[in-house]
């Protein structure tokens, strides 16, 4: 079966880089209180609210396994984490200056291990790829609310191995993604982080898109039907 394409991370995706799209990430994860978050959301129910028109953001869990639904257009991209991270001034051992923060964000990631990105059961990049090429920082960002809570306003970094897929094939299809990140340097003795991750995805044309087709051809129709009126007049 067809397979969509990872999009390398230099490139940008909805009109904005993949760096810009993690931090996006965060603060739409942050803003939904528990009952409504994609996070904790043990089904897909949630799903939804990660439709950014021609981004499609899914969340990852709090370190569980999970399967989820979820419908999306062709002419989307999915923009997920495999394991991430966010810190923030208030938890920054490293100072709130950038620098600390992205110090105190690295360690706390630390090194990923045993990475897995799946379509329909074909592995679409190895550990050590991914590993070697998808991992990145976000620039510098707000957050304001942490679980529908106010929060701050706070300096904020993200750090995560992301994964952007593109060229979507229509039908329903198991997307599987997750690994494993062990801190490193202040946060070295906390225990390891490890998500599995299943989506499966149902890729549908929007059902406006196929009356409007109609609309069209029996409009089309109508015209010739007028200009052969006119002819055989």
């Amino acid at each position: 079966m067809a397979a969509p394409i990872v999009v390398s991370v230099g490139t940008p995706i909805g009109g904005k880089s993949q760096a810009e799209w993690s931090a996006i990430w965060w603060q739409w994860a942050l803003s939904y209180p528990f009952d409504q978050n994609p996070i904790v959301d043990e089904t897909g129910g949630q799903a939804f609210r990660g439709d950014f028109g021609s981004v499609f953001l899914l969340a990852g869990t709090f370190g569980d396994s999970v399967t989820r639904t979820v419908t999306v257009r062709p002419d989307q991209t999915l923009f997920f984490p495999l394991v991430n991270a966010i810190t923030t001034e208030s938890f920054s051992f490293y100072g709130p200056t950038e620098e600390g923060l992205r110090q105190d964000v690295a360690e706390f990631l630390g090194e990923g291990r045993n990475m897995f990105l799946t379509w329909n059961g074909v592995s679409l990049l190895s550990s050590e790829q991914i590993l070697a090429n998808q991992r990145f920082q976000s620039p510098l960002f707000t957050v304001d609310t942490v679980f529908g809570e106010p929060f701050g306003p706070e300096k904020a970094i993200a750090d995560g191995y992301w994964v952007a897929l593109t060229g979507l094939p229509l039908g329903t299809h198991t997307l599987r993604f997750g690994g494993t990140a062990q801190s490193t340097g202040i946060y070295a003795n906390d225990p390891p982080f490890s998500q599995d991750v299943t989506y499966i995805i149902t890729v549908t044309p929007e059902p406006t898109t196929v009356v409007v087709l109609g609309l069209l051809v029996i409009g089309g129709l109508g015209v010739m039907r007028r200009r052969m009126h006119r002819v055989a007049v």
